[in-house]
Parts: structure tokens; C-alpha cells; sequence
């Protein structure tokens, strides 16, 4: 596959235009995925109140921990005024999983999942956290 990045003041808006042999179907199709996921933000706010649109691909994962709700990207944490469960169904299509009753995962930055004692699993996302897949949540990381 050849990737060329062409640099233009004359647009107005950034354009990409994808060439394929009808090969690889699959793996194009979840490049479209993810390119369009950078359109759907996620309003987050860091300690001094400044507000972000967190592209949905950066979020690794969500977590709400006495009734706040935190945003985790590789970095940074922020909080979401949004209650968890609006997160949750709102963004379900966009990839954000529940692993446990306070966590979001999103499936794009999980490495490897093994599995633990009583049915649960462990993932491990590349950035080298781990998050624990309660045995109700399980069945969707079926090895």
C-alpha cells in the first residue's frame, strides 16, 4: 500500500481519495471507519475548566468513579459533564465498549486480551494500561 500526503492552500477542506484493487476490502473499509471517527468529538474539560473536542479515536477509555465521569487519552485525563450511560449509548457505534459497570474501552487501542480466574478478562492497550473485563462483559472478548 503507498500513502502520499500533498500539502495545498488552495482548498478550503481537507479531502482524502482512496485507489484500491477491490483487494483488502475489509481493512479499507476500517480505514474509512476510523478517518470518520475523527469528526465525532467528545466534549471534555481538563482541571481548570478549559473545554476540548476529544476526537473519539484518541480516547483510550472512559470511567466513571463516584458518579464523575473521566476521560483517558494517552497523556491526558479529563472530565465529561455528560452522565456515563448518555456516553455509553451515544457512543457504542463508534467502537467505545463496556468492559464493567464504570468503563468504556475503546476497542481501537486494545493489544491483547488474557484471561484471568472466574471468566474475566484483562485487556491490555497500547499504551500500556490495563483494564479488567468483569465476567458479565466477557462474552464480547470471547478467545
Amino acid at each position: 500500500m503507498k500513502i502520499w500526503l500533498r500539502k495545498s492552500d488552495k482548498i478550503s477542506e481537507n479531502n482524502i481519495e482512496i485507489y484500491y484493487n477491490g483487494q483488502n476490502d475489509r481493512s479499507i473499509k476500517q480505514i474509512m471507519k476510523i478517518i470518520s471517527l475523527y469528526d465525532t468529538r467528545l466534549k471534555a474539560y481538563d482541571d481548570q475548566h478549559n473545554m476540548f473536542l476529544i476526537p473519539i479515536p484518541l480516547i483510550y477509555y472512559i470511567e466513571c468513579v463516584d458518579n464523575k465521569v473521566f476521560i483517558y487519552t494517552k497523556d491526558e485525563v479529563y472530565r465529561s459533564h455528560e452522565r456515563f450511560t448518555e456516553l455509553k449509548n451515544s457512543y457504542a457505534s463508534e467502537g467505545l465498549i463496556q468492559i464493567n459497570k464504570n468503563t468504556l474501552v475503546n476497542k481501537i487501542h486494545i493489544q491483547s486480551i488474557q484471561i484471568e480466574k472466574e471468566c474475566r478478562r484483562k485487556l491490555f492497550l497500547n499504551n500500556d494500561e490495563s483494564l479488567i473485563v468483569n465476567r458479565k462483559y466477557s462474552k464480547q472478548f470471547s478467545i
